[in-house]
């Protein structure tokens, strides 16, 4: 059970390390079809708490290890983080030791910001981001699957009122899926309501790791013109990120992983991994090893558009 993870390189943030509130089960409340994890029953609750002192120092030992060869340390889950009950408590210790100038950041789907208690947890954090994936009833039920607990309406005025509170860095996501929310009208529609946010960036895309649901990608040129309601309002800052490879230099240093077995499989059983991504992270040893992993069928390759990712069987 690894809680912490990485650091790996986010398209989006830099360099991450990750810690996992869940490392051992999906426990969302959302079912999102796009969800890069299995299907899993959303839940209310969490139901397997790890205690805070056991991530504490599963966070200390790896920025002990790393130092500050990262820019984020980002708090995630398998699933939704603000489901952990304790996250008051932990954001409050790791601030105590978490050096400078390492941001902390959340990756939320935002449900839960209806809460009061959510709130002000989340004010402790220098980055927030929060996905946002529909606003009309149909398309979010469709596409987050969200807990029968869980009303749109109320997560869109948890959102403004925690937007307008928050006094980090709050950042937007989000994901069309082609044929449920990809319609101009729906565009429209998220972009009108996130244009009322100080938000400091949108970032749009698509599903580009394989999903939970057969369900498909929209195509580069109709993310364009999706975007393009986004443009609409222009205080707001959209990007539309690509995978990026890292650079020659880095490729090529001594810093590339050598992870074990079990590392590798809990790393890509937690978020698939793309064959590019592994060439540039791993080291030749753990390169081999996902070869001999490979044919002994423990590990697949399964293409999501012209991209192929490294899949837990």
């Amino acid at each position: 059970m690894d809680i912490v993870f990485g650091p790996v390189y986010s398209r989006r943030f830099g360099r991450s390390l990750g810690v996992d509130l869940s490392p051992s089960v999906k426990q969302c409340n959302f079912d999102c079809v796009y969800c890069e994890l299995q299907r899993a029953k959303s839940i209310e609750s969490m139901k397997e708490i790890i205690a805070v002192q056991d991530i504490i120092d599963a966070v200390k030992k790896a920025i002990e290890t790393y130092q500050n060869n990262f820019d984020v340390l980002t708090i995630t889950a398998n699933g939704e983080p603000t489901l952990y009950p304790h996250l008051r408590i932990l954001v409050q210790q790791i601030r105590t030791f978490l050096p400078d100038p390492i941001k902390l950041m959340i990756l939320t789907n935002g449900s839960l910001l209806w809460r009061k208690d959510i709130q002000e947890t989340l004010q402790l954090f220098d980055v927030v981001k929060c996905s946002f994936d529909a606003f009309n009833a149909k398309s979010f039920k469709q596409v987050d699957r969200p807990h029968k607990s869980l009303e749109l309406e109320s997560i869109k005025q948890g959102i403004k009122t925690f937007a307008q509170k928050f006094k980090g860095e709050l950042m937007a996501e989000v994901l069309f899926v082609k044929g449920i929310n990809d319609t101009p009208e729906e565009a429209q529609a998220i972009a009108e309501f996130l244009s009322q946010l100080p938000i400091k960036r949108v970032d749009i895309g698509s599903i580009d790791r394989p999903p939970a649901y057969p369900v498909e990608s929209v195509d580069e040129e109709t993310l364009q013109q999706l975007a393009q309601y986004f443009d609409h309002y222009p205080h707001l800052c959209i990007n539309l990120p690509k995978r990026l490879a890292q650079s020659q230099n880095e490729q090529d240093s001594d810093e590339k992983k050598n992870l074990s077995k079990d590392s590798l499989l809990g790393l890509i059983k937690r978020r698939p991994l793309s064959v590019n991504d592994a060439l540039a992270m791993f080291d030749r040893q753990t390169l081999a090893l996902i070869d001999e992993l490979c044919q002994k069928q423990e590990i697949s390759i399964c293409m999501q558009g012209d991209v192929a990712f490294y899949m837990t069987i």
